[in-house]
């Protein structure tokens, strides 16, 4: 196994969603961890203040700041890292985050 699907499979669990395989795909997983290293692995939620960073390093998620149904893609400078807790403060009354 390459160190890459080990990355992938054993460290950061990709999550499964409804709206086809690409975020199954190999493409989607290495782009992911692009973005997770480019935040330096960690959440990147900001407080009000916009001085305090969240520092949670586990189980983190790819957040679109622009949703893909609003006209944002997968480019690079639309996603960001976030931790478990802020994605879902981002996403109200969604039970699948």
């Amino acid at each position: 196994m390459n160190w890459i699907k080990w990355l992938t499979h054993k460290v950061f669990r990709v999550r499964k969603q409804q709206d086809g395989d690409f975020y199954n795909s190999d493409h989607w997983r290495l782009w992911r961890i692009k973005i997770l290293g480019r935040d330096g692995f960690q959440c990147t939620h900001r407080t009000r203040l916009l001085y305090f960073r969240c520092r949670e390093t586990k189980d983190l998620h790819v957040h679109h700041k622009t949703p893909r149904s609003k006209g944002g893609g997968e480019s690079f400078r639309n996603l960001t890292t976030l931790c478990p807790q802020h994605h879902r403060e981002q996403h109200p009354g969604n039970k699948r985050l």
